[in-house]
């Protein structure tokens, strides 16, 4: 557990030096909440070495936890290799902020989450979208029982034929996990998540690998209508919402671009790179605090979905 009498900052160090990392950097170079003091890679050749070249490297977890005395674990690896990592750290009492999707087990989530709890230290899944700087000003904006419908579009280049998925990105997991639980830390913002019913879903699955490269599932969740539209087709990267209230006001986010727009005004907050602000906001507040509740909901719903459309389309 983080000592908060103590005044040095804490310790942490990174693992997983691929293409996040480079938006990473400028949070983890700001931040007064820890100190990184050290990066961790498979790949000494990964694309993010380059941000963090001063700090020491080491190339297992084994070898940087023998060699280095740490507070806090940051792990931006592929969704596969989480629970290994996780479990790994927290049984060494290392605290723990693991990249989202956190694991694609509902069961392993418990159970590293009450591994966390029993031993007193931090678990806490990064959602990123929410820490957008226009999704910040929107929440005052919205009350939640105002809420009529949702609908969130995102679009990435993640296929060079409208067919397969890249090959850099198969560790994604797909349209869906990997795009599917933004939108829903997005709207868990706004909603507690108490109830949620699968209602429709199209799925398509990409001719290279057994995963989705569309994905457009149709939710209730508290009463409230929700589509959630991920593309991977078609060679464009563009994210977008639209809230709904039920007095007929209509919010457009074009999240890309940083912009709200509703009753033709338009505020825009894009004073640097959408993803940098992302975690640059998400490391220069983290309190410490493990989520679990809301990774369990945003879990279940995700996940549920994807049981969904395995059983229906595999």
């Amino acid at each position: 557990m983080i000592n908060s009498s103590n005044k040095l900052l804490p310790k942490a160090a990174l693992i997983g030096l691929g293409a996040i990392a480079l938006e990473y950097e400028l949070g983890l170079k700001t931040t007064d909440k820890f100190n990184l003091i050290a990066v961790c890679d498979t790949n000494a050749e990964s694309g993010g070495r380059k941000c963090f070249q001063s700090l020491p490297f080491y190339n297992s977890i084994e070898t940087l936890i023998e060699k280095e005395t740490l507070d806090l674990l940051i792990i931006s690896t592929p969704p596969s290799s989480h629970y290994e990592l996780v479990k790994f750290a927290l049984m060494h009492d290392i605290n723990v902020i693991v990249e989202k999707p956190m694991i694609l087990d509902y069961e392993k989530i418990q159970e590293l989450y009450k591994l966390a709890e029993d031993r007193k230290l931090v678990l806490n899944t990064s959602y990123h979208w929410q820490n957008g700087e226009e999704v910040r000003h929107l929440i005052g904006k919205i009350k939640k029982d105002q809420i009529a419908k949702i609908n969130v579009a995102v679009d990435d280049p993640y296929s060079n034929n409208s067919i397969d998925i890249r090959d850099d990105r198969k560790h994604l997991e797909g349209s869906w996990i990997d795009s599917g639980v933004n939108a829903l830390s997005y709207i868990k913002l706004f909603l507690p998540f108490n109830h949620f019913l699968i209602k429709n879903m199209d799925v398509q699955f990409a001719k290279n690998i057994h995963q989705p490269i569309y994905s457009s599932i149709d939710l209730v969740i508290d009463d409230v209508e929700i589509n959630i539209t991920v593309d991977w087709r078609n060679n464009k990267n563009f994210k977008r919402s639209e809230i709904y209230l039920k007095d007929g006001t209509r919010f457009f986010i074009n999240h890309s671009e940083q912009k709200i727009i509703f009753n033709d005004k338009e505020e825009c907050y894009d004073d640097m790179s959408r993803l940098s602000r992302h975690y640059y906001n998400y490391f220069n507040n983290f309190n410490f605090l493990s989520n679990r509740e809301e990774t369990l909901l945003i879990h279940k719903i995700l996940l549920s979905v994807r049981d969904e459309y395995e059983k229906n389309y595999h």
